[in-house]
């Protein structure tokens, strides 16, 4: 067989009897040569790398689903040890096949049948690897690449645009929960502030209430515990009726409320530290103070058996 003047070796020629002839049939054929006179078996991973070329690069030329370039199909043939005759060979079998790859008929009026290919293959391209597309069809296909990358990037690009409203979204959100909180907090604070105003200014103005000195009651006609817990009710009206909790406050919290009701209801003699906290708390000072504790020590001197005889005798105040 003969391609533009180029013919393959004998040895070649009488492998590719009865076969196609396409540039990975030779290829192929080659191989299969190689490895009956060489008793080795060589694998496309080895064939790759004595060309120096990628694996799939030389897969798809040995399998037919890419017409080589003169490069890789020269580095191939080398690497298999395929003489220059037969290397020549290839390369005019290989532009032939790329132009029908393209749609162009052989020039000069080659002879089909000498080349092994038959006019109905040319026209139909049925027997054309599956990646040798018209251009028609490769312009169709990167068109509709195209549409569909823009597609990708329009979509892409709009939720990119959602995701930024929303960003935005939230951020107005948060700066109105953020303002409105501030809102309730200096509300808060200003209420607190407020009810602090009011308590100092009605704790000035029930320390500003004045307590007479004169008019209180006299301690000097109590003679016994219930007398005494009535006297303690008198000084408490005496000295304005303040509420528990402000005689708590005024005795610096040595009196409790439980302890302040305990005593102005109870039957019993008081203890004496809560007993001079509550007078101190009603304003009852000096020498005062002194005769309410001499009472208070009189009454304790009655309780306690042996010592009322060594006690002085209460003479009621005329």
């Amino acid at each position: 067989m003969e391609v533009n003047g180029f013919s393959p070796s004998p040895t070649l020629e009488k492998l590719m009897e009865g076969r196609q002839r396409t540039v990975s049939a030779h290829l192929l054929a080659w191989l299969a040569h190689r490895a009956a006179t060489a008793e080795t078996a060589v694998n496309v991973r080895q064939l790759a790398r004595g060309a120096n070329l990628a694996v799939a690069d030389v897969n798809s030329v040995i399998t037919g689903r890419h017409v080589p370039t003169h490069d890789v199909l020269d580095r191939i043939c080398v690497s298999i040890g395929m003489g220059v005759a037969d290397r020549a060979f290839l390369q005019q079998l290989r532009r032939q096949e790329q132009s029908l790859a393209h749609g162009q008929l052989p020039q000069h009026g080659q002879d089909f049948v000498r080349t092994g290919i038959r006019r109905d293959d040319v026209l139909s391209r049925q027997e054309l690897p599956e990646r040798q597309e018209l251009p028609e069809r490769w312009m169709l296909r990167e068109q509709r690449e195209r549409e569909r990358q823009r597609q990708q990037l329009q979509e892409r690009l709009e939720r990119l645009e959602r995701r930024e409203q929303q960003d935005r979204r939230e951020q107005q959100d948060r700066r109105e929960r953020q303002l409105q909180d501030r809102r309730e907090r200096q509300q808060l604070q200003d209420r607190r502030e407020r009810q602090l105003l009011e308590r100092q200014l009605r704790q000035e103005w029930r320390e500003r209430q004045p307590v007479p000195a004169f008019g209180q009651p006299d301690p000097m006609q109590v003679s016994c515990t219930a007398e005494l817990v009535a006297a303690l009710k008198a000084v408490h009206v005496w000295c304005g009726a303040p509420s528990l909790r402000e005689l708590e406050r005024r005795s610096n919290m040595v009196l409790r409320r439980s302890s302040i009701s305990d005593m102005l209801r109870g039957e019993s003699l008081p203890d004496y530290e809560r007993y001079v906290a509550f007078l101190r708390a009603c304003g009852v000072g000096g020498a005062n103070l002194e005769t309410w504790v001499f009472i208070w020590r009189h009454l304790k001197a009655l309780e306690t058996p042996g010592t009322a005889p060594w006690m002085p005798r209460v003479t009621a105040s005329k």
